[in-house]
């Protein structure tokens, strides 16, 4: 890259002694911050092949500004992941909300059975039927009734809902 690009893009004029006007011109005009900028500025475009060409498509057409603009942007700004993985990953994310909801959804309904005497009466009979309430009262001596009461109320949460 030319010191007369760099100028250009600038707003600095450009003439023929390049050398000793430029050394005179960096130096007077610019703070040693700015110059810095310009410096960095011009590494940055000159390290990457892809943005040189660029640079010197939009020096040689100045009158595509926009699309220049557009081409700037998006290689820069574009993302540097890959769409399969964005998509695979947001696939999982809204699986796992809808597990999660239709889980909670069963809960709450689990609850409800149980609290409703209707419900619980029938799924006592159904563990009954099933042998899954049977009690052997040496055993059950040694429980306290929230203890038994506990164990009772997991077997009928057990029972499956749709013989209810």
């Amino acid at each position: 890259m030319s010191i007369k690009r760099v100028l250009v893009t600038h707003g600095a004029t450009w003439t023929r002694n390049v050398v000793s006007v430029t050394k005179v011109f960096v130096l007077s005009t610019f703070t040693y911050s700015s110059y810095f900028h310009l410096v960095s500025f011009s590494y940055e475009v000159l390290k990457d092949d892809d943005s040189r060409e660029e640079y010197n498509y939009m020096l040689d057409h100045p009158d595509e500004m926009w699309q220049n603009y557009y081409r700037y942007y998006r290689r820069r700004m574009a993302p540097k992941v890959d769409v399969r993985i964005v998509i695979a990953v947001t696939v999982s994310l809204i699986s796992v909300v809808q597990y999660y909801s239709a889980w909670s959804n069963y809960e709450e309904a689990i609850k409800y059975l149980v609290t409703v005497p209707k419900y619980r009466i029938k799924a006592t009979e159904i563990a009954k039927e099933e042998g899954l309430l049977k009690r052997d009262k040496k055993l059950d001596r040694a429980k306290s009734k929230e203890k038994i009461k506990e164990e009772d109320e997991k077997v009928i949460r057990k029972v499956r809902v749709t013989e209810i």
